[in-house]
């Protein structure tokens, strides 16, 4: 099994039981149920040119640190 990384997220009761009685609709678990909306969310995202736009920025600025970093 490859390696996971546990994440922590911390939701208003009602959106709890929303996301509980959601996953149980889809026979899914709440674990699936969410890791399944960060992807489709995440897929959304990548789909968004501003979105993709402002990742490009950061990874300008990160590089840029990085190069002086390595200096």
């Amino acid at each position: 099994m490859s390696e996971r990384k546990v994440l922590t997220v911390r939701v208003e009761p009602a959106e709890a039981r929303e996301a509980e009685i959601a996953a149980r609709a889809d026979g899914v678990s709440v674990n699936g149920f969410v890791r399944q909306a960060l992807i489709t969310h995440i897929e959304a995202r990548r789909g968004d040119k501003e979105f993709r736009g402002r990742i490009a920025e950061m990874i300008a600025e990160d590089r840029e640190i990085l190069d002086r970093l390595a200096e």
